[in-house]
């Protein structure tokens, strides 16, 4: 009985921790440039949806009535996913216009007129924008699906705690899948075609369109992945440790280690071009560079 107390309360603080949530996103500015919109905490279990200049400064805030795990956006408005379940629409302003109830979903992406939600579900689920409606089910996995994305226009690509990748062509829903063996916590599109996995193992696969492994490596405490376009790997360990790889060959190879500070652990690391990273926690992002 003890055992299995044990494994229901170590379940339990798995998928309470928002490891896999999506909570910033570089967005397009005004003037041309870029932005950043990133999710934070607000008063009384409230949140904030925060606006800052790609250099660090912030622009504006708009308070939220939930908490949020998620965001995207498109050219209607932005959705989170309230940290309660469901989702909401929220306008260029950033009032919540569409409230639905429903599953907790921790990684969303905007494309093509739809949002496609997943999280602690076995199912992704696409939902027509702006008005969140038309439930559809793009694919089911056998556990839950942390982590989704969309690398390049036209694909989607989600990581599943079974060990699967799966693929989803938008435009004709063409569907297949890598299958595999440990639970993954994350997965970025590499270098040359390649595709990184985080397990909740710390191994760091490094593999394939078609699922052929070229390098293998393991970190322990990682937590989260992020990828520049020069190639640079990135490896949020511990509460606040950056470890920056390079690649010899198939081989990652340390290039630097980086201590960011913060009093609640990070969620996410994203690229910003230049050599230059930000890193998101509930209280506020850190700018820094992969450079030594």
């Amino acid at each position: 009985m003890k055992t299995v107390t044990l494994v229901l309360l170590l379940w339990f603080l798995r998928v309470s921790n928002p490891v896999s949530a999506q909570p910033v996103q570089v967005v397009p500015s005004r003037q041309g440039e870029s932005d950043i919109l990133a999710l934070a905490s607000g008063p009384d279990s409230a949140g904030e949806l925060v606006r800052y200049k790609s250099t660090g400064e912030r622009i504006s805030s708009k308070a939220l009535p939930m908490a949020a795990l998620a965001l995207c956006t498109d050219a209607t408005g932005t959705v989170v996913a309230p940290a309660d379940g469901g989702l909401a629409f929220l306008d260029s302003g950033g009032l919540v216009k569409v409230r639905t109830r429903g599953l907790v979903y921790e990684s969303l992406v905007c494309a093509g007129g739809h949002v496609y939600a997943a999280g602690r579900s076995l199912r992704v689920h696409r939902f027509d924008l702006p008005g969140l409606l038309n439930r559809t089910t793009v694919y089911e996995t056998n556990n839950w699906n942390p982590r989704l994305l969309s690398p390049k226009g036209g694909l989607l690509a989600g990581a599943s705690w079974d060990g699967s990748i799966t693929f989803w062509t938008l435009a004709d829903a063409t569907r297949r899948s890598i299958p595999g063996k440990t639970s993954l916590l994350d997965l970025v599109a590499g270098p040359n075609d390649t595709w990184i996995t985080l397990s909740d193992e710390g191994q760091i696969v490094t593999m394939r369109d078609n699922g052929t492994q070229v390098h293998r490596f393991r970190h322990g405490g990682a937590r989260r992945l992020g990828i520049s376009p020069a190639g640079v790997l990135a490896v949020l360990s511990g509460k606040n440790t950056v470890v920056m790889y390079r690649q010899a060959g198939v081989r990652w190879v340390e290039l630097r280690r980086h201590k960011i500070e913060g009093s609640q652990p990070f969620t996410t690391l994203l690229p910003l071009g230049s050599n230059r990273w930000v890193a998101h926690s509930f209280t506020g992002l850190v700018f820094f560079s992969d450079s030594p």
